[in-house]
């Protein structure tokens, strides 16, 4: 429904599309919208839920000095952007996670 009420905003039917126009009391044409399956969306769920050796792997490199030590220096990042989002923002994959969010909403959005 979300993505019904962003283009019912977006596109408003015209006065000069009979078709586009179809209720003068709903100001609201028929959009298609192309969605596909989680299992299939590479770019909004990248995560490792459906692969347990890709999700063991990844526990195992959270483990290793290299990335404890990128976490530690950047703790006070990691507590600004808690505050900032409502988020509990711990690490690295926690950030990226916050960037993946506001890219979509940059790019498909609008937010600036």
């Amino acid at each position: 429904m979300t993505c019904q009420a962003l283009l019912a905003g977006l596109f408003p039917p015209t006065r000069n599309d009979p078709e586009g126009n179809w209720n003068e009391k709903l100001k609201w044409q028929p959009i298609p919208i192309h969605v596909i399956s989680a299992s299939l969306d590479n770019y909004l769920l990248q995560d490792s839920s459906h692969c347990q050796k890709l999700k063991k792997l990844l526990d195992e490199e959270k483990g290793l000095e290299i990335y404890k030590a990128f976490d530690k220096k950047y703790e006070q990042f990691y507590a600004a952007l808690s505050q900032h989002t409502g988020r509990d923002i711990k690490n690295a994959k926690d950030a990226f996670d916050v960037i993946d969010i506001l890219t979509v909403e940059v790019r498909w959005c609008g937010l600036r």
